[in-house]
This record gives C-alpha cells, structure tokens and sequence, in this order.
C-alpha cells in the first residue's frame, strides 16, 4: 500500500521542529518504501534468477563432461579398432587377394624344389571374426626341400597356416631326386568386415546410451 503524504494531517499544536522532523522521517519512510518495492524486490528476483540458471547450467556443464569422456573413450576404442583393423589387412589378405597368395605359395614350392601334383580348394571354414580358405595339397620331394618350403610359408607376410601333414619315403627313381612325398592343407584367412562394423555399432551404441544418461 502506497503512502499518501498529502492526506497526512499533523497536530496543529506540535512544535515546528518536531513536524519538521516528523515529515522527515516520514518522507524518508515513503523513499525507503518506494526502494524496495520498485528497485530492491525487482533487483532480488533477478539475482535469484540468475543464480537459479547458474545452478542449471552448472547441472548442464556436468552433464556435458560425461557426455565428452563418453565420446573421448568411444573414440579411443574406435582409434583402436582401426589400428587392428590395419594391421589385420596386412596379416589377411581381401577375398580377391587370395590368387596372388596363391601364386607366392606356388612360387615357393618351386624355389624350394618341391614338385606340387595338387593344389586344390576345399571348403571354406566360417567363424565369426574370419573365414578360412583351405587348399589340399598333394607333392613330392625331399625332406631338405620340405623343410625349405615350411620356411617360406612361415615367412610369409599373409597368415598361413600349414596342417594335417602326412609324410612317406619313396624309392629313388632314376633321374629323379624325389625322396619324399606326402600332402598337407595349407590354409590362408580372410577377415570379416562384419566383426569389425559389429564392434564399432556396439561402441557407438554404449556411446549413444551413456549421452541419454
């Protein structure tokens, strides 16, 4: 309720002093009253306000900081995915790079003096990460020349893996150096894109999870 100075009636009577000092201090009242109501409450609210939106955005900014070391880390573990997804390639080769490693090995049965009577398909082994692509080989030679060509296999740069071995001497025959023969499956690996796009969805998934948290 406003004050109405005009309205206020003083005693008649009273020294000028005291009306002097009484219409003061009522007019200092009425400044004081106007203060608060038109300056002061205003200036409250909106310092309440502002501390209110500085609690929310506090709220925000730590909100935002898990959100950042959820990515930091998703990204982290898709940096490191595609470090092993490089060196992967370079230790598997593509489906359509299985005819060149099929010529190095050939080509390493010859430097090694191994004479190769068969090189034939067999059927492909799925897993989740890779498929695996066997050939059934059939040869002759000698136990030096072997040993040569498992050298080679094992040194070269794809994974190749050389299993079911059977070996048996044989009679010299003249004009021919073969000694030994035998036969072996020699397999190469070939990496499922999937794994890795699987790998990647999931983190990504955690990463989506962990921002709506």
């Amino acid at each position: 309720m406003a004050l109405d100075l005009k309205s206020l009636k003083l005693p008649s009577n009273l020294p000028i002093n005291t009306k002097f000092l009484l219409v003061l201090v009522i007019s200092f009242s009425a400044i004081i009253y106007v203060y608060i109501k038109y300056s002061y409450n205003p200036k409250k609210k909106e310092i309440e306000d502002l501390h209110q939106q500085l609690i929310d955005l506090k709220n925000d900014y730590a909100a935002l900081q898990v959100q950042v070391q959820n990515l930091q880390e998703t990204k982290r573990k898709l940096d490191s995915l595609k470090v092993i997804w490089s060196r992967i390639q370079v230790l598997l080769p593509d489906k359509k790079d299985i005819p060149g490693w099929f010529d190095d090995i050939v080509a390493a049965s010859r430097s090694a003096g191994i004479d190769v009577m068969q090189f034939k398909p067999a059927p492909p082994k799925q897993s989740d990460k890779y498929t695996e692509y066997p050939f059934d080989v059939t040869f002759r030679g000698t136990y030096h020349s072997f040993g040569a060509y498992l050298a080679a296999i094992a040194n070269h740069p794809r994974i190749t893996r050389v299993s079911d071995v059977k070996l048996s001497s044989m009679d010299r025959q003249e004009g021919e150096p073969w000694t030994l023969q035998g036969s072996m499956t020699i397999s190469t690996f070939v990496f499922n894109p999937g794994f890795l796009e699987k790998q990647q969805q999931q983190q990504k998934g955690k990463a989506g999870s962990g921002q709506k948290r």
